[in-house]
């Protein structure tokens, strides 16, 4: 991969870690709130996991595209730190959707009621 290559799969990566790190603030401020929208959180959620994909496939391309071991350990490094925010951020999204289906009624217990 020459130099100029390697620049534009590093402007689109940073591009894509843009977009992430909008949808992690919408998160938060989301659900932060005491009334939020299941289904905004799922959107969310699709995403963060969509971009994930994207940024791991970037990441390991731009690594092919390096030679000196400082650069690949810091690429790794910077990597890491961002897919750790973005892991947790799942998690957070992914543990408030699975404590809002336990909250919520199922048919049974619905049906009981009746």
């Amino acid at each position: 991969m020459n130099a100029q290559e390697l620049t534009k799969k590093k402007r689109i990566r940073a591009g894509h870690k843009s977009s992430v790190n909008r949808i992690i603030a919408q998160v938060k401020e989301t659900l932060e709130a005491d009334d939020w929208n299941a289904a905004k959180l799922k959107q969310h959620l699709q995403l963060l996991k969509g971009k994930q994909d994207i940024l791991n496939k970037l990441d390991a391309e731009i690594l092919e595209g390096l030679e000196t071991e400082d650069e690949i350990t810091g690429e790794i490094e910077q990597a890491d730190i961002f897919n750790e925010n973005v892991a947790m951020t799942i998690i957070d999204l992914e543990t408030a959707l699975g404590k809002q289906q336990s909250d919520a009624p199922s048919q049974a217990q619905i049906r009981d009621q009746n």
